[in-house]
């Protein structure tokens, strides 16, 4: 997404913080009357529509608060990023309201969900939970006494999802589920809706948020090697929407087109200067070697400071060791992260 597109965006956003606390106070009593009017609700869907008419929106209880109101871009991440923009012109919380860019988790059980002629209990959905070391993730298998009834699929893969945003939260959803399968029959020893939440978080309590794993490959009869971070998390780095490639030609490469062990050392040494200099304003995901090159691959928040940082780093680089080093910093824009589908 590039600057121009953002700034409708960022209008409407400011559009629609300048008119909420004209209907705050009014939608906080309609919940203590009769609930939302027609015309309120008008108003609110056209708000978050002039922001993004992808973008979905609900209230629930508060926190800390009465109340909250929440934006949600239903697990994509681009329209994730909007809504994490929308937030951040957010005011603080109050005794009234709250605001979230995505759906919030709710303890509470006894939920039934009434959904295209069914009626069920989450309560009685039941997991049985695989944990994937390496990506830092789990696994499911999903049950539910009226699967074996529902013909559709995808209706039941929705109601699985319900039941793991309404649980989670969609961010824990998107941070700590890997693939999600629909079980047969009955489960064995499973994990019930109701301890599914303190499940989750045990197995994050474990996490590192960094799992780098060496791959090897080969492109058009090339070898490759990939060093990659399979437990990074998009959700964790919402605003890093741009991809960046560094492409470093080998200065002695092998018949291969690999490196030899002297250059690698030189290499990783200049990435290192490179991610002290970036600090917080990027994160690195992986980095290939292959065909005489080697390449770094960053995600970074368009329009931030990183890439003047990558400019200062590339020019130290110019001439080193006497030679005239070609390094390119190649940014695209990339909010799905796609470059990492190569690898997971």
């Amino acid at each position: 997404m590039r600057d121009s597109e953002h700034r409708p965006q960022e209008g409407a956003i400011e559009a629609f913080w300048a008119w909420w606390p004209t209907v705050a106070q009014v939608i906080a009593r309609s919940f203590r009357d009769k609930g939302l009017g027609q015309e309120l609700i008008h108003a609110i869907a056209e708000h978050v529509a002039a922001i993004d008419d992808r973008l979905d929106w609900e209230f629930g209880p508060g926190v800390k608060s009465e109340h909250h109101f929440c934006l949600s871009g239903k697990g994509d991440p681009a329209l994730r990023v909007v809504a994490e923009r929308w937030l951040r012109g957010a005011p603080k919380g109050d005794p009234t309201w709250e605001f979230y860019a995505s759906r919030q988790g709710n303890p509470r059980g006894g939920m039934k969900l009434e959904i295209n002629g069914f009626a069920l209990e989450l309560d009685q959905v039941a997991f049985v939970l695989e944990e994937d070391e390496g990506r830092e993730r789990l696994h499911v298998k999903v049950f539910h006494p009226l699967f074996s009834k529902i013909n559709d699929e995808q209706l039941a893969m929705r109601i699985a999802f319900i039941a793991l945003d309404n649980t989670l939260g969609e961010d824990d959803v998107e941070r700590w589920i890997g693939a999600i399968e629909l079980g047969e029959g009955v489960a064995v020893a499973p994990v019930m809706l109701s301890a599914l939440r303190e499940r989750v978080r045990a197995f994050a309590s474990k996490a590192t948020g960094e799992r780098w794993t060496l791959l090897e490959g080969s492109i058009d009869g090339a070898p490759i090697f990939v060093l990659v971070n399979t437990a990074i998390k998009r959700v964790d780095h919402l605003l890093l929407d741009m991809h960046v490639e560094v492409v470093i030609p080998l200065a002695e490469p092998t018949e291969e087109g690999l490196t030899i062990s002297k250059e690698a050392d030189v290499l990783n040494a200049m990435q290192d200067e490179l991610d002290a200099l970036l600090g917080d304003e990027a994160i690195h995901v992986a980095r290939e070697t292959t065909r005489g090159k080697r390449i770094l691959h960053y995600h970074v928040m368009e329009g931030g400071p990183a890439a003047a940082l990558f400019e200062r780093w590339r020019s130290r680089y110019d001439g080193r060791d006497g030679h005239a080093y070609a390094i390119e910093v190649l940014f695209s824009n990339d909010p799905q992260w796609d470059v990492l589908r190569r690898w997971m």
